[in-house]
């Protein structure tokens, strides 16, 4: 009987998987803003239904649980093949590739606002830094690309460490002005620099290679042919799982506690003191690893777009990657996973509301706030591997 029930639980795991990535493959190729809008609402009202039965959502939640590493390996597999379902679209295999790069983001502004509660306005002038930094490396000194995107990381920790002691001597808003001031003097920066090509950018930046394999050619598997910014779709996915792997194992680990522990909003700074935490040595392992996804997503986006411009570093753009972490849930790394790819999939399928998008992003926003200040998915209470009775 309980062979009978583990094989009709990973039914339904399957089943729902399977469901899932057809109505994902459906949302994304339907244009139609009208029939967009119809297949939105059934899933909605799907859903709605489903957690209204407590029985049905129960066995769902339940059957997951049991199978968590069939529901990881069909997750990962239906995931590596979204570029042979979207093979006619180089588009979308695009846009989901840039998802890796805002997760990778996302992750590193959680490590530093959602647990240490460090808030950083500047992401776009990491973001930049790496940018800039490989794209000079690969242009002008024939670096190697995976070098540069590496270095890229590196230059955003070491631009970063100037900022500690304002960050360490401020809280709050005047926190946030310090990382403000920052993106925006390194936008007229570049922006008149012509070394740097000023507000051209630098053109022509060197695509990834790997072992005289260019990932500019197309990936031939059997009688498929999946185009070449798929290279860069299965390059992003690993350094994205890579990074969430750390994210995971920092969180449910002392260093997520110890972390939390310096959050004006989650801990108690003098107690951490007490008990011998050095918050500023904190401060700077936690900025430092934040920049350092911050920086290598940058420098990944200059070889996968050639190109790098100031236009990428703006307080705007800032603003969006904060946007990901408070709209997913702070300090919850599925929840700022979700959030990353909600804000770059979204405009893209209701680009006919055109400059109405951003009005509507930044009500929602401002709405998630005030009725559910935790995020899509709150961060959930550590219990280090002990099973609760």
């Amino acid at each position: 009987m309980k062979k009978v029930d583990n094989i009709i639980d990973s039914v339904v795991v399957l089943g729902i998987l399977l469901m899932f990535y057809r109505f994902f493959i459906t949302f994304l190729q339907i244009e139609n803003i009208w029939k967009l809008s119809i297949i939105i609402t059934i899933a909605f009202l799907v859903i709605l239904l489903i957690s209204r039965f407590e029985n049905i959502k129960s066995k769902i939640i339940m059957s997951f649980k049991k199978n968590r590493s069939l529901t990881y390996f069909i997750g990962l597999l239906l995931f590596l093949s979204l570029p042979f379902s979207l093979r006619q679209s180089s588009y979308w295999i695009f846009i989901l590739t840039l998802c890796w790069l805002w997760i990778i983001i996302a992750q590193g502004i959680n490590i530093q606002f959602g647990s240490a509660g460090i808030i950083n306005l500047g992401a776009a002038f990491f973001w930049g830094i790496g940018g800039y930094t490989t794209a000079i490396l690969a242009s002008r000194y024939n670096f190697n690309p995976l070098i540069g995107i590496f270095l890229g990381g590196i230059m955003a920790i070491l631009a970063g460490l100037p900022l500690i002691i304002p960050i360490l001597k401020a809280r709050g808003h005047y926190l946030a002005l310090v990382t403000l001031s920052v993106v925006v003097a390194f936008g007229h920066f570049v922006n008149n620099i012509k070394w740097l090509g000023g507000s051209q950018g630098i053109m022509n930046i060197p695509s990834v290679s790997i072992g005289g394999y260019n990932f500019l050619n197309s990936i031939k598997i059997f009688n498929f042919e999946l185009p070449p910014i798929s290279n860069y779709f299965y390059f992003a996915t690993l350094l994205g799982i890579l990074v969430l792997l750390v994210c995971h194992r920092m969180s449910n680990s002392w260093v997520g506690l110890t972390l939390n522990s310096i959050n004006e909003n989650k801990g108690d700074i003098i107690c951490s003191n007490c008990m011998g935490i050095n918050r500023a040595r904190w401060v700077v392992i936690s900025f430092s690893i934040g920049n350092f996804f911050i920086g290598i997503a940058g420098a990944f986006f200059a070889h996968m777009n050639c190109y790098v411009a100031p236009q990428d570093m703006t307080f705007y753009k800032s603003l969006l990657y904060l946007s990901a972490v408070i709209l997913g849930g702070m300090d919850n790394i599925m929840g700022v996973t979700i959030g990353a790819m909600l804000i770059v999939i979204l405009p893209e399928k209701f680009k006919v509301l055109q400059e109405y998008w951003i009005i509507i992003f930044m009500s929602s926003i401002v709405l998630m706030i005030i009725l559910r200040p935790q995020g899509l998915l709150a961060a959930k209470i550590r219990n280090y591997g002990i099973k609760r009775q």
